[in-house]
């Protein structure tokens, strides 16, 4: 398993985070990385 890394960017903070393939992430972790980007669940399910 290979494991990458994504670099989110905004006006306050970067926001790197590890994707391993076929893995899902925990809703905490979600939450987390939501919390970091400043985007509210909402906004990042209209972005799926």
């Amino acid at each position: 398993m290979r494991e990458r890394h994504h670099y989110f960017h905004n006006r306050e903070n970067d926001v790197i985070v590890t994707v391993h393939s076929g893995k899902i992430l925990a809703p905490k972790t979600l939450q987390s990385i939501l919390s970091k980007t400043g985007l509210t669940t909402e906004e990042f399910c209209e972005l799926l």
